[in-house]
């Protein structure tokens, strides 16, 4: 489990957040696999033949922007708050599956985030892919009843999903302003191209009662903002 998260300068202690973790063999029989833990964040398992299937249920209570959150009004996580890595095999590509929650909250939820989706619903639920681990950990998701902005800064396509509002936002205004900022610090750190180094651009704001914070990712921003 990782002790650090792309963007923040501080160590984190992300395992101490997981309740439970157990191991598998991944066929039919459905065999316990027994685990040693060696260290805070380190798990290691006796040589087995064929795939493994390891399972851990893990606290998702942290509002913060580096970290994982679930209740019946939203979810946000970082894969370094609840993915594994597999010690000599984070140059290897990893799938993500986010399965729509079963209850009757989520209804109309959807998913944002700038991981690669693969084969996804309308509302974003389904498989993703990262390059490898790194890039999986790179991509924070957010999944709620979000606000959507949508503009092009330099022909680029940004967008920002604002969750825990309790009004409807003025999308039009957000739009201008934003695609003014976002033109502007293109053109100034791509003076001669113009060009964003990025595809395209996601926002994730939280609107909180009480709270500041942001974290920069490869192509999104994860941010934490008052409400008022």
């Amino acid at each position: 489990m990782p002790a650090w998260i792309p963007g923040s300068y501080l160590i984190q202690d992300f395992s101490k957040h997981i309740e439970s973790i157990e191991a598998f063999s991944a066929d039919s029989t459905r065999k316990k696999v027994p685990r040693e833990r060696i260290d805070n964040d380190h798990w290691r398992l006796p040589p087995v033949n064929g795939p493994i299937e390891v399972l851990s249920t893990v606290y998702t209570f942290d509002s913060s922007v580096r970290a994982a959150y679930l209740d019946t009004e939203r979810a946000f996580f970082n894969a370094s708050s609840l993915c594994l890595a597999v010690k000599g095999q984070e140059h290897l590509p990893c799938s993500l599956a986010i399965a729509e929650p079963k209850v009757a909250f989520a209804d109309h939820w959807m998913i944002q985030t700038t991981l690669r989706a693969v084969k996804t619903d309308d509302r974003g639920f389904g498989f993703y892919l990262a390059q490898n681990y790194d890039d999986l950990l790179d991509h924070p998701v957010a999944m709620g009843e979000l606000q959507m902005v949508h503009w092009k800064s330099n022909g680029v396509a940004h967008r920002m999903a604002i969750q825990g509002c309790n009004h409807i936002v003025y999308a039009k205004r957000r739009a201008d302003d934003l695609e003014a900022i976002c033109t502007s610090t293109i053109n100034l750190f791509e003076p001669k191209s113009k060009r964003a180094p990025f595809g395209e651009y996601l926002f994730l704001v939280n609107a909180v009662l009480n709270g500041y914070g942001g974290l920069e990712h490869r192509n999104s921003t994860a941010l934490l903002c008052r409400r008022d």
